[in-house]
């Protein structure tokens, strides 16, 4: 902090570039003190945030640099979604008013996609993160072949993104009332299946570390319990563990999900996961609209 000013100079070095730009308006800093700055100013050299504070302090300083924003704009730290399907882009606004749709429109639309399709659904669902102010952002991918160009366009846009990847190991179905007079809701696991996309999850983690420059972080996506067995769950929360992130699942989204859980296992889907102890904090629970208050 300079003086009595509210200007912080950020970093411990100088910057070799001069100050180009300054962004005004009201500035909410997020930083330890919570400050919100009503006349401040961002000042920018190159691709680094080097100051922060009063916006005539920063004028004075930087006479050269390029003026945007102005006293009715809202300089904010970039926002997080926490949840995406970037393959899904080109179809969502044709299906807003036309449900059920995951499995009837959803779905089908992403598994005919090429790679190519893929990367263009991934520049437009960046392009209006971004323009929306959204800098980071998740992604649980549901098809293999999308994760690499959905991956190298991450890079490409300069968007950040926990990109979780995985695959099912469990089909399984759900007796409806009248069913139950003669069967039983059911699951099947695939252990070769579970053992396959294991090894590809650790070569994707190997290289999208190091790749992803920080700014691309390879996550697990489970689907959810009538998708991924209780093997999956454990073994995937063992790997995040070692490389220090984790998974994301779909739980508690639906009835049909919930029933099935309860019929097959005597526990709804989270109290499911926590009885085999894949309840940790490393998992981020998507949608989860229809938890009790026990859960």
């Amino acid at each position: 902090m300079d003086g009595d000013s509210q200007t912080a100079t950020l970093g411990t070095g100088a910057t070799a570039e001069p100050v180009s730009m300054l962004v005004e308006g009201t500035v909410v800093t997020m930083d330890a003190e919570r400050r919100v700055i009503a006349d401040g100013a961002v000042a920018i050299a190159g691709d680094r945030i080097t100051e922060v504070g009063d916006a005539a302090d920063l004028r004075a300083r930087h006479p050269d640099a390029r003026r945007i924003g102005g006293a009715r704009r809202y300089v904010i730290p970039g926002l997080i979604d926490c949840h995406n399907h970037i393959a899904q882009a080109l179809c969502r606004e044709s299906t807003v008013e036309d449900f059920p749709n995951i499995y009837r429109i959803y779905i089908p639309a992403e598994a005919i996609q090429s790679t190519d399709d893929v990367r263009v659904s991934a520049r437009v669902a960046f392009a209006q993160l971004l323009r929306a102010g959204v800098t980071t952002m998740t992604e649980t991918t549901c098809t293999v072949s999308h994760e690499e160009p959905i991956a190298e366009t991450v890079m490409e846009t300069g968007i950040r993104c926990a990109l979780a990847r995985g695959m099912w190991d469990r089909e399984s179905r759900l007796a409806g009332n009248y069913e139950q007079i003669t069967g039983k809701s059911w699951y099947r696991d695939d252990p070769a299946a579970l053992a396959d996309d294991l090894d590809y999850t650790k070569e994707f983690f190997a290289k999208w570390f190091t790749k992803g420059e920080g700014r691309l972080r390879p996550w697990v996506h489970n689907l959810g319990v009538p998708s991924c067995s209780d093997e999956r769950y454990l073994a995937t929360d063992e790997l995040v563990q070692e490389w220090g992130t984790g998974i994301m699942t779909h739980i508690n989204r639906d009835r049909e999900e919930i029933e099935l859980s309860v019929s097959l296992f005597g526990h709804r889907p989270l109290e499911h996961l926590a009885s085999i102890g894949a309840l940790t904090e490393r998992l981020v629970a998507i949608h989860a609209m229809l938890t009790t208050d026990r859960e």
